[in-house]
């Protein structure tokens, strides 16, 4: 939705990612594309964690609305799990995902579409969570959409989002729960020849049996990718107490 330029400020001569989005010829008050622009700044210039991309500014110019932001030379977590991250990385980079949807969460922001491409990482290899452009708040009237558009990444999407039913935060601990399997295995859960049969098997199959050697992260698996929200953990806060109290870590 919008074009994304890496940027040098002038005056700190720091690399910034800057995101813009055409003004010219639009009705700014009636713009879909310009309204979810300026409303995803409005949801994370309101946060401060080192889990949530870093938000610096955001104006017009004559021709544009603008966003700078954080820029992360590590690139993003689908390169980490090309290189097909240890259990070990996989369970760390788990619970820094988890510590910024908490964050998030915390002030009625769901993200709607967690996926590898919108974890950001660091030089010094820690991760944040971005792209907050189709995000919406727990409190607000939704956004609107075009008739059948379903907002969101169709291999991460949870099932209550294939099935434009209301989410909460346990859509993004499912979507969590998607890229904690394919963090493990190198590979998405589902796939399919069409948007239409993934999403189909997001609503309708069961959670994939993780392979052998890996059996001691499937219960945590369960718990994030039920397919009813009442049996996902109800916060990811929940899933950290779960890490932390089943041994998963030391067990590494």
């Amino acid at each position: 939705m919008s074009e994304v330029f890496l940027a040098e400020n002038l005056v700190t001569h720091t690399h910034q990612v800057l995101k813009l989005v055409p003004t010219i010829g639009i009705d700014i008050d009636n713009d879909d594309t310009l309204q979810r622009f300026l409303h995803e700044f409005a949801l994370i210039s309101q946060i401060d964690h080192p889990n949530v991309a870093r938000i610096y500014h955001q104006g017009f110019t004559s021709t544009h609305a603008y966003i700078s932001m954080e820029f992360f030379p590590g690139g993003d977590l689908r390169s980490l799990i090309s290189e097909h991250p240890t259990p070990q990385v996989a369970i760390a980079s788990l619970l820094q995902i988890l510590g910024g949807l908490s964050a998030i969460h915390a002030l009625g922001i769901i993200h709607c579409d967690i996926k590898p491409d919108n974890i950001m990482i660091r030089r010094d290899g820690s991760l944040a969570l971005t792209d907050f452009g189709i995000a919406e708040h727990s409190d607000a009237v939704r956004l609107p959409t075009r008739p059948g558009e379903i907002m969101g990444s169709p291999s991460y999407l949870a099932p209550e989002q294939a099935l434009d039913l209301p989410i909460d935060e346990r859509a993004d601990l499912y979507s969590t729960g998607v890229m904690f399997y394919e963090m493990l295995t190198g590979r998405p859960p589902y796939k399919g020849s069409s948007v239409q049969a993934v999403l189909y098997q997001h609503v309708n199959l069961p959670v994939p049996i993780l392979p052998v050697g890996l059996e001691r992260f499937q219960l945590i698996l369960n718990s994030m990718m039920a397919k009813s929200t009442a049996a996902r953990f109800e916060s990811a806060d929940a899933v950290v107490e779960y890490v932390i109290s089943s041994g998963l870590i030391g067990n590494l």
